[in-house]
């Protein structure tokens, strides 16, 4: 009896000792392989994934990690390179093949080098480069120097310093017999070079469809080109290698699209002048000017001004000409939106469309160019500057000041080198008392005796003219500047955040201008600030501190500002918020630690030791060993 019990004292002791045992080889499996710790990660430039897969790399050898961070692919890999289709390169003893992202071999590892082309691999063997298919069937022998993808259907076949061509399923088209090939911009051929003299080849066959020729050139635009056979005079080829112009030309240049027609037209010139020709080589205008101008107007294409002594013809955009001058002086953008321009002749100035007609029947002498949408143009006739109505070429106010300004609902004037502001009624808004005068909304930066102030349509200041600049951040927040030092101002409250002090600054973001213009209110900006004796800091706009002085650079990414602290060579993360991410400890070696992917995550290295985590919750979802 004593015999059974000692037997099944020692057998349950058994089964104990088998289930601790079973329990501390569960954790070490759960410890090496649902947590595994690597050397490295290996990231696609900003992302950490591609096509569903990440590296990982341990005791030099690469493997593959899903989106859950679990190994899919065993660390066997000298390296794997990037996955495209699913697909990539990747190296193993020394030798190249080619893998999906499961880690299934598609191509052996027996070359010596390979590149992935899609449906095919360029691969490299003794020194030799052929082409081979997704199947390892043999395309192209091995017997080149280097194969080169040209284009997106051929491929470069390059021996013995020769060139020849091969499309990418593997025909060959011309053996390499020639000095070199290339692409010829937009069009069905190649330029192919052989003693010293270029031709263009179709594409498809490689026939060769034109002369030889010492030089020759594609033009943007139609499809054209120029040749010559003597880099000296230039004649011109259609899209098909067919002559439309012979070399008579010592200038051809690229073609540029007219407005809303089916036109193209290059500027030549020939005998030391100058004309205009179409895509076909007609002339458009004959060479004989001694000066072509253009204004181009968006949607509405281009206007010319033939020039010859002083004489000068206007023409279209078609060619059509226009008006004939006998003392030309100036050609000027007088309205953009409206597409109109001014030609000065005899000390006045004219207003055209770009049909040659003119839209003012009037003369004057300045004018100031309308960028705003309103369809009004201050003019200057008679020594008094008018706001005028453009389309009814009527006075709408006279305006009695030396110089004037358009807006978009005011005009600003000047008396005796002070500006002041009118409306289109001709209403005094604000007397001529100050320096400058700069609209941004309803807030009127302005300058009186050499100091900056703000104020409103009514004059009532929104700040005293004591400062010497201000910066407006948006309606509600401003920068000041005293004495050479900077500090944030809140408009309503007319409160200066006293803990921000500084010399300089730069905006990261929603740049707004300095003397008044607008804001762009959707997006908030930021403002990288510095302080002699503290260093730099990020504030918003409202003036809180983002980052705080240090000794550092600081990069805005995406989602977060990267701090480098350039004297201890340390790199930290803060939100957009402010909120700390990471304290500035890490290493500073950012190309490949210390950066955010676009998956949601952000590495970092300290001493040696690497860190995968969320960017929301800062969890590690990935250590080094």
């Amino acid at each position: 009896m004593k015999k059974v019990i000692i037997k099944m004292k020692f057998f349950r002791f058994k089964i104990f000792a088998l289930l601790v045992i079973g329990i501390l080889v569960g954790f070490l499996v759960f410890f090496t392989v649902c947590s595994p710790k690597y050397d490295k990660l290996l990231p696609f430039g900003s992302s950490l994934f591609k096509d569903g897969v990440a590296r990982i790399q341990k005791n030099n050898k690469v493997g593959l990690i899903d989106k859950n961070y679990k190994q899919t692919v065993l660390l066997e890999f000298d390296m794997i390179y990037t996955f495209y289709n699913h697909k990539a390169v990747a190296k193993k003893n020394s030798k190249f093949g080619l893998i999906d992202t499961k880690g299934n071999t598609l191509i052996p590892f027996i070359y010596d080098n390979l590149v992935y082309l899609g449906d095919l691999c360029v691969a490299t063997k003794n020194k030799k480069q052929g082409l081979i298919s997704l199947k390892n069937e043999i395309l192209l022998d091995f017997k080149y120097d280097k194969i080169q993808r040209l284009g997106k259907t051929h491929l470069k076949l390059i021996s013995k310093d020769k060139v020849g061509l091969a499309s990418l399923d593997g025909k060959l088209i011309l053996m390499p017999v020639l000095d070199d090939i290339t692409e010829f911009g937009n069009t069905n051929f190649f330029k192919i070079k052989r003693k010293n003299k270029y031709y263009l080849a179709k594409k498809s066959n490689g026939h060769i469809i034109s002369f030889g020729y010492k030089h020759l050139w594609y033009l943007k635009g139609e499809n054209l080109s120029k040749y010559s056979n003597d880099g000296k005079l230039w004649g011109l080829l259609d899209e098909n290698a067919k002559e439309l112009s012979p070399a008579m030309y010592s200038q051809i240049d690229s073609f540029y699209h007219v407005g809303n027609t089916d036109l193209y037209i290059s500027q030549v010139k020939k005998d030391g002048k100058y004309g205009l020709i179409g895509v076909n080589g007609q002339k458009i205008a004959k060479a004989i000017y001694d000066n072509i101008q253009n204004i181009y107007f968006h949607n509405f294409g281009y206007f010319f001004i033939l020039r010859k002594g002083k004489k000068a013809i206007l023409i279209n955009e078609k060619g059509k000409k226009g008006k004939k001058f006998s003392n030309f002086e100036k050609l000027k953008d007088f309205n953009t939106r409206l597409a109109l321009m001014a030609i000065k002749t005899n000390g006045k100035y004219k207003v055209f469309d770009t049909n040659a007609n003119q839209v003012l029947k009037r003369e004057f002498e300045d004018f100031k160019n309308n960028y705003t949408k309103n369809k009004k143009a201050l003019i200057k006739e008679n020594g008094t500057w008018k706001l005028i109505d453009i389309k009814k070429d009527k006075d709408i106010i006279s305006l009695d000041f030396d110089d004037v300004r358009m807006g978009d609902k005011y005009i600003f004037v000047s008396k005796n080198k002070k500006w002041g502001l009118v409306d289109f009624s001709g209403k005094l808004i604000i007397e001529p008392t100050y320096n400058s005068f700069y609209l941004n909304d309803k807030i009127l930066y302005a300058r009186k005796n050499s100091k900056a102030g703000l104020i409103d349509l009514k004059e009532n200041i929104i700040l005293p003219f004591k400062y010497d600049g201000i910066t407006i951040l948006s309606k509600d927040y401003a920068m000041i500047k005293k004495d050479k030092i900077w500090q944030h101002i809140n408009l309503n409250t007319k409160k200066i955040t006293e803990n921000i002090k500084f010399e300089s600054y730069k905006i990261l973001s929603s740049s707004p201008n300095i003397f008044g213009y607008s804001l762009s209110k959707e997006k908030p900006s930021y403002i990288e600030i510095f302080n002699e004796n503290l260093g730099t800091a990020i504030i918003n706009i409202k003036g809180k501190i983002i980052v705080p002085f240090g000794t550092f650079t600081p990069t805005k990414l995406k989602n977060a500002f990267l701090v480098y602290d350039f004297k201890r060579a340390k790199i930290g993360f803060y939100g957009l918020d402010g909120k700390l991410i990471e304290p500035i400890i890490y290493d500073s070696n950012i190309s490949s630690y210390g950066w955010f992917y676009n998956d949601g995550v952000y590495l970092i290295k300290n001493v040696n030791k690497w860190y995968l985590k969320d960017i929301k919750t800062g969890k590690i979802i990935l250590e080094s060993k």
